[in-house]
């Protein structure tokens, strides 16, 4: 199973540069999308979730545009959290 990860990020923003220090840590590979350069598919999240809270985590099924999207306090209170998480889906 190949599963992609996304995180939302912002520059500047401390608890996505500590989620990317964990992941790359735990060496799971991901892939950013910036949300201020991004604000179609950065909108397109809020609309989904309702919340705009970052770091947000999405996992795309491999072979589908689908997947479930992890919010920070909505689904997880810290790095570790949110990567025992995608622990699951690799």
């Amino acid at each position: 199973m190949s599963n992609q990860i996304v995180v939302f990020t912002l520059e500047g923003c401390r608890f996505c540069v500590d989620l990317k220090k964990e992941l790359k840590k735990s060496e799971i590979n991901f892939t950013e999308i910036e949300v201020s350069n991004n604000h179609e598919i950065w909108n397109k999240v809020i609309e989904q979730t309702g919340l705009n809270l970052l770091p947000t985590v999405y996992v795309n099924k491999e072979g589908t545009d689908e997947g479930p999207v992890y919010v920070p306090t909505r689904d997880f209170n810290s790095p570790k959290e949110i990567i025992e998480i995608i622990k699951t889906f690799l």
